[in-house]
């Protein structure tokens, strides 16, 4: 209803079925995924996810089966220097904040916890306005974000709260650096 004819650039932050499942199947009321529904130009993934995960596999299959490109993002990329993944547009800037498992993941028992840590986190930029947008992370995630770029997250606009606003997300050191002036919590 919007004419919108393609997507170009899509990712799904992390592989748990409320995050991903819209791709692959369910987005309408036939039961198709949104890669049978629109043309995607390029799927942003993560080299290394927490475990052999299926559902990566089957994801990844359904990409290749729509002839989607994937492109592998890590932590601390931005659109300059990952170019092929990341200039979307001259306006746009992009910078990785997390992506994919890390060797601080191994030690948390909880595989939902490691999961959500593998989310990606994006600070994305356009104009004077900033968002931080990242999935499911927790406060594991955001105490490595904290450390490798804390720097870079000031001047945050609008912030989408990780893991929908949960209790273990969204920690108070990570929100006080962001400071961001509108907080956004997705609950279903």
């Amino acid at each position: 209803s919007r004419d919108i004819e393609r997507i170009d650039v899509a990712l799904a932050s992390h592989i748990h079925y409320d995050h991903y499942g819209g791709f692959v199947a369910g987005a309408d009321d036939q039961g198709r995924g949104l890669l049978e529904i629109l043309p995607v130009g390029l799927f942003l993934d993560v080299a290394v996810v927490s475990g052999n995960r299926a559902e990566h596999a089957d994801l990844r299959n359904s990409l290749a089966t729509a002839g989607v490109p994937r492109l592998e993002v890590a932590a601390g990329q931005t659109d300059a220097s990952a170019p092929a993944a990341l200039a979307w547009d001259p306006e746009v800037r992009v910078m990785v904040l997390s992506a994919g498992s890390q060797p601080e993941w191994a030690n948390i028992s909880y595989e939902g916890t490691r999961l959500n840590n593998d989310s990606i986190v994006l600070r994305l930029g356009f104009g004077a306005v900033d968002l931080i947008c990242g999935g499911d992370c927790e406060v594991e995630g955001e105490a490595r974000i904290l450390t490798y770029y804390g720097p870079d997250l000031d001047g945050v606009e609008f912030f989408k709260a990780h893991h929908h606003g949960r209790y273990d997300a969204n920690s108070l050191s990570f929100v006080q650096a962001v400071a961001p002036r509108v907080c956004l919590i997705p609950v279903a």
